[in-house]
């Protein structure tokens, strides 16, 4: 128990040492010959990990609009607007949830408290309630929201030339929503953000096996970085330079894998627990992803 201790800490410490690095380099380069230059805007974009605890939300900026994939939990939804508030959000234009559990959904009632929501988005593939019911589509009818069921191959604008993808869930898993994570990627001047919920090796293997093209420059990487996700194979298909682990390692011990971190590599590896409000990545419109700290205005 002590190694692990040290070996989490000095993990933790490494990751905080690469991330001060970027921080130091105002404007970082991001370049994969896998990944096709599409998604221009002609302007900036904007992608925030939120530092959320042991849960997930990311907000992208693009076009003056404000998206969001997944809402955190319940207890993490003061830490969640205080980052919309930071980065100046009075409107989410489409919110994004990528399963039903509640480190990914929690934190909706609080969001749709303080700010319009225009539409939801949630995968049709999903694990049904006791009354044969969608989870989410019960939720969105609870909160008066629009709603829109996603499948595989459906596109959602994102404005300026950007849209995002979606990849994911292809076939129902009845034994864990985990691996009915919605799976998204966009384009951002160029640069293919994926985004995968938290999925498992099943989904994982599904969308490999499937042929779907998972390249991308930046990673949400899957089910805050716990060992039953991101395997050696779905990691060299992503090859990301830039990977994100949403978590918080107190609460979740086995978060921040050492395997999943060695699966990762060559890539910087972030944790949004080492950040006040969360990590911030800026891209230009030429294509440079900027990486620094999202802090209190």
């Amino acid at each position: 128990m002590g190694w692990f201790v040290r070996r989490r800490k000095a993990l933790r410490a490494r990751a905080r040492r690469a991330a001060l690095l970027l921080m130091l380099l105002p404007v970082i380069t991001a370049g994969s010959a896998n990944a096709a230059p599409e998604g221009r805007q002609g302007g900036g974009a904007s992608v925030v990990f939120i530092n959320v605890g042991k849960a997930d939300s990311v907000l992208l900026r693009v076009d003056n609009k404000a998206f969001l994939i997944d809402a955190g939990g319940k207890a993490s939804a003061p830490a969640l607007l205080a980052a919309l508030s930071a980065m100046g959000v009075e409107r989410i234009d489409g919110l994004f949830l990528t399963h039903t559990h509640s480190d990914h959904i929690g934190g909706v009632k609080a969001l749709v408290g303080a700010v319009p929501v225009e539409r939801l988005y949630f995968a049709g593939i999903s694990l049904p309630n006791a009354k044969g019911e969608h989870k989410l589509r019960k939720l969105a009818e609870k909160h008066n929201l629009p709603y829109t069921q996603l499948k595989a191959g459906d596109r959602v604008e994102a404005g300026g030339n950007a849209a995002f993808t979606v990849l994911g869930p292809l076939v129902l898993d009845e034994e864990d929503d985990n691996d009915n994570s919605l799976v998204l990627s966009i384009a951002l001047n160029g640069r293919v953000f994926l985004f995968t919920g938290d999925m498992q090796f099943p989904e994982e293997a599904t969308l490999l096996e499937s042929g779907t093209d998972v390249t991308a420059h930046v990673l949400k990487v899957g089910n805050h970085g716990n060992p039953d996700a991101t395997s050696i194979r779905f990691a060299a298909a992503v090859s990301p330079e830039y990977a994100v682990i949403s978590t918080d390692t107190e609460e979740a011990p086995h978060s921040v894998n050492d395997i999943v971190i060695a699966n990762l590599f060559p890539a910087r590896v972030f944790v949004t627990e080492g950040y006040a409000l969360g990590i911030r990545m800026d891209i230009s419109g030429e294509g440079r992803i900027s990486v620094s700290e999202l802090l209190e205005p």
